[in-house]
């Protein structure tokens, strides 16, 4: 059985269109794919200030990767597909989701270089579709209509060799 991983940055929840989209990519899935959700609107997950920094190159230079801090990074790196739903924000991604890619950045679970400093993807996503979508819920709500929605549906694919 496949993995996929389900990075849900839809903060709105239930009300949000992108969230919507990607429930209707889950539902259409064929079998053979178990589920794992990420809710970046609930999960515990921080910023890399300058304490977690020296604490996380404390532990990399430990080689302890298999510390909670790195948890996020293992479960991305498990997975064989990888789903990202998150709205198009003040023409970004929100910050939920800038904070949780650099917790899975880790070299030697999510990614490795080379002497070169040539970077290689390891286990997880190696291929990015970023389909980037706008508009304001605001005039949805307001009953003005919008000509497009609003979501920034990603989708991470992973290709085995």
């Amino acid at each position: 059985m496949k993995k996929l991983l389900f990075v849900d940055c839809c903060i709105r929840g239930d009300v949000s269109r992108t969230k919507k989209l990607a429930e209707a990519f889950l539902s259409a899935l064929p079998e053979g794919y178990a589920i794992e959700r990420v809710d970046l609107g609930t999960a515990e997950i921080y910023p890399l200030d300058r304490a977690r920094y020296f604490a996380r190159e404390k532990l990399l230079d430990g080689g302890k990767l298999g510390d909670p801090l790195f948890g996020y990074a293992k479960q991305l790196a498990e997975a064989d597909v990888v789903l990202v739903a998150s709205p198009f924000w003040d023409m970004g991604i929100p910050a939920r989701l800038k904070t949780y890619i650099e917790n899975v950045s880790i070299a030697g679970i999510t990614f490795s270089c080379d002497q070169a400093g040539n970077y290689e993807v390891q286990g997880g996503a190696h291929d990015l579709s970023h389909d980037p979508r706008h508009g304001d819920p605001r005039r949805e709500r307001n009953g003005t209509g919008d000509a497009l929605p609003q979501s920034d549906l990603q989708i991470l694919r992973h290709r085995r060799a």
